[in-house]
């Protein structure tokens, strides 16, 4: 699921649990979603997130933490170089094939 707008803070709040383990698993991709996460909850002034029955306080400052540990980790594991790697063509050199 793509967060946007539309996004219920509940499942903004999901997002950013199931998300919360990118740097365990490795991926790169559940770490943009969580920074995704945390921004929309900041940019709702998340004081107080909702999840199901109970209520879980989290202060602004804690999500800008977890984003900017998230932005680094990401900014190391997601190298332009890492990409450009997997996307070269190497062709073979065949000049001395018959000698």
């Amino acid at each position: 699921m793509v967060l946007n707008s539309n996004s219920t803070t509940k499942e903004v709040g999901k997002a950013y649990d199931d998300h919360s383990g990118y740097d365990l698993d490795g991926s790169v991709a559940s770490c943009k979603t969580f920074i995704r996460a945390c921004r929309i909850l900041l940019r709702r002034s998340a004081d107080e997130v909702r999840h199901q029955a109970r209520s879980v306080r989290d202060s602004p400052q804690k999500i800008q933490a977890e984003m900017d540990k998230a932005e680094r980790w990401l900014a190391a594991n997601s190298s332009s170089h890492q990409t450009a790697a997997r996307e070269e063509t190497y062709f073979a050199d065949l000049r001395n094939f018959r000698d």
